[in-house]
């Protein structure tokens, strides 16, 4: 029952919240992409009240330029429509596009957006197929020489 899951899980995360940091490296590799001029932003499965909630804990996330939340699209990822609607939104080009996750969700959805995924192996479940993905991160600075 996944509502009763969510419920809990929400439960939990509101209780804890202030116990969350960033992977580390995350924050670094933040600071060299975005001294790259490279527009960067957060396509999450979270909705906005949630999103508000957690990002007050990660100043970094917090300034991004472009936020699209779960509520902005009908069909939520694994669908592509939120990265769509993303690259739509802010004039992004899809074939300059990476979008990074630690989910199989989070590949699904990059492919059905058709733009290249890289998977955050430092943040994924340890089981999950991600042979599908173009690019495989162990590290945050991983993602840096990618982009480089």
């Amino acid at each position: 029952n996944w509502q009763n899951v969510l419920a809990r899980y929400l439960i939990e995360f509101n209780e804890n919240m202030n116990e969350i940091t960033y992977f580390v490296g995350v924050e670094q590799m933040l600071d060299d992409l975005l001294a790259m001029n490279l527009t960067v932003g957060v396509v999450t499965s979270k909705d906005r009240v949630q999103f508000d909630k957690e990002v007050s804990h990660f100043p970094i996330i917090a300034k991004m330029p472009i936020v699209t939340t779960a509520d902005l699209t009908k069909n939520p990822k694994p669908s592509g429509e939120p990265i769509t609607y993303t690259l739509e939104r802010f004039n992004l080009a899809r074939e300059r596009t990476l979008y990074v996750g630690d989910s199989i969700f989070d590949m699904q959805a990059s492919k059905n957006a058709g733009v290249d995924f890289v998977v955050a192996k430092w943040g994924a479940l340890p089981n999950v197929d991600f042979n599908n993905a173009k690019y495989q991160a162990k590290t945050p600075n991983d993602i840096v020489g990618i982009v480089q």
